[in-house]
């Protein structure tokens, strides 16, 4: 037995023996410092080759404990445990630098055509570093002797390079960034991604064009988003002869004005431009910061311009061919306003303000208030504005808004039969709050000029309508307080019947 012994080679089992537990103590320590490491993304979404890398290192570590070295099959192993360790180091640095460093406010987005160009150069100079410590390779020998293969790989690839050069010229010069609304090659769209060969639009039809970089190096740009995202937009608009130039302006303007996406500042000018065979036409410059929505800012424009003009009485002229009779004309448009009248007095008699008011009254308030159309999301009174007018809802439906701490809280909704704003109409007090249109609505208006003459005829009416009022004040007030933040206070003096008898006299010069 002790022949036995002596005969096994016990120098070499000891050689082997501590090979493999240098191998296996490499391999945990590698394990257990990846597990750690996986918390960090690009180790987690390369852990393929973090595992590798470690299988690898440890059998080099084992073939270096068994004495093979200066072993071809040792040096290509640890040529690619280098180069993979090398590519993990790198993406990791690549990550720290783009992703958590310069994109902490999330804001902006790197294109990844610099991303690609610095980490190929630093992958290339790993590479070189890599097989020159550990073959002695000077790659610089095989690139000078491989140039007519160069040359002929170049001409193969003339149209790639190209456009590979043309990415890295338009991210030096960075005329538009990933985000930017911009026109180039004949597409109109948002710049979704640059790479290295071309550059992606997303277009308003939901479509994906790709551009090559070479295309649009040659062409001309325009970026709708740099340097600021303040456009200028134009609307031309015809009128008829017969409407004052400053009355079109103004109507225009106090449309512009309401709506949300045109700027308040630089405001919209309005210039008359010509005078056609049909109309005078004009040009309406308003301003946008969203180029993103100019469609849908256009379009709300164009609607609400509709109305307004409809209940300004200002005509929008076309040439007509089919011929009809003025007679029949008149007749049609006479009966709609007969229709339209039917209706405004079959609300005013039935509503509780105007009770106590004769059928010649209501006829005479009838045939002297306006009729009115509003689009969808018009304001039909604005809170805090000064006010000498009601509104009675014929049709549709309104919003009532009050301002609280920046924001518009709705208070009620209104539908056909119900009035808006009778204490300004009364007693000339300023709007309480804001009324929009939730759908298109047909209104009356009823103003002060109207209703003075009958109040002049019939003072009796001020004591009623006082007394209607001041019921009419309290239901708002208590309304207001049980659904608003805001804290009403009563201003009035403790007799308010007899204060709004004293304002509406006042108010009427009666």
């Amino acid at each position: 037995m002790q022949e036995f012994i002596e005969s096994l080679p016990l120098t070499q089992l000891e050689t082997i023996a501590l090979a493999f537990v240098y191998a296996g103590v490499a391999y945990l320590v590698i394990r257990f410092l990846l597990r750690y490491l996986k918390r960090i993304p690009t180790i987690y979404k390369h852990r393929r080759i973090a595992q590798s890398a470690n299988i690898l290192f440890t059998l080099y570590i084992l073939l270096w404990g068994l004495g093979l070295r200066d072993n071809i099959a040792q040096d290509v192993i640890l040529t690619i445990v280098l180069l993979l360790a090398g590519y993990l180091t790198v993406v990791t640095i690549e990550y720290s630098i783009f992703d958590m460093f310069l994109h902490r406010d999330r804001r902006t987005v790197t294109p990844g055509l610099p991303r690609d160009v610095l980490r190929m150069a630093i992958l290339l100079i790993v590479v070189y570093a890599v097989l020159l410590s550990v073959f002695n390779l000077d790659l610089s020998t095989v690139l000078v002797s491989s140039a007519v293969l160069t040359a002929v790989i170049g001409l193969a690839l003339q149209d790639l390079l190209s456009n590979v050069l043309a990415g890295v010229a338009l991210h030096i010069e960075k005329p538009f960034k990933v985000g930017d609304w911009v026109q180039v090659a004949g597409q109109q769209g948002e710049v979704v991604g640059i790479s290295w060969r071309a550059t992606r639009i997303k277009t308003l039809e939901n479509n994906f064009v790709i551009i090559p970089n070479n295309s649009i190096s040659q062409a001309e740009i325009i970026n709708y988003t740099e340097p600021e995202p303040v456009q200028g937009r134009f609307l031309n608009i015809g009128t008829s002869y017969n409407d004052p130039p400053n009355k079109v302006k103004k109507a225009v303007e106090e449309v512009a004005a309401q709506i949300p996406g045109i700027l308040k500042n630089p405001p919209p000018s309005m210039r008359a431009i010509e005078y056609s065979d049909f109309s005078i036409n004009y040009e309406c410059k308003y301003f946008i910061d969203d180029y993103s929505m100019r469609e849908e800012i256009g379009e709300e424009f164009v609607s609400r311009l509709w109305y307004k003009f409809k209940r300004e009485g200002i005509e929008i002229p076309f040439p007509i061919r089919t011929l009809r009779p003025m007679a029949w004309a008149e007749r049609m448009k006479e009966d709609d306003e007969k229709a339209n009248r039917k209706k405004v007095r079959r609300y005013l008699r039935s509503h509780e303000l105007f009770a106590d008011l004769s059928d010649e009254e209501v006829e005479k308030l009838t045939e002297d208030s306006a009729f009115q159309l509003y689009g969808v999301n018009e304001d039909i009174i604005i809170q805090g504005d000064e006010g000498n007018s009601m509104f009675v809802i014929i049709s549709g439906e309104a919003r009532v808004l009050v301002s609280q701490n920046g924001r518009e809280v709705e208070m009620a909704r209104l539908g056909p039969g119900e009035s808006i704003g009778e204490m300004s109409l009364f007693t000339g007090e300023n709007r309480t709050a804001t009324v929009r249109c939730a759908q298109d609505s047909e209104l009356v208006e009823i103003t002060r000029e109207n209703f003075k003459g009958i109040l002049m005829q019939n003072p009796a009416l001020v004591e009623q309508l006082s007394e209607k009022i001041t019921t009419r004040s309290k239901e708002i007030k208590e309304t207001l307080q049980a659904t608003s933040e805001l804290q009403f206070q009563n201003d009035r003096p403790e007799n308010e019947k007899e204060s709004f008898v004293r304002i509406i006299k006042n108010f009427f010069e009666l």
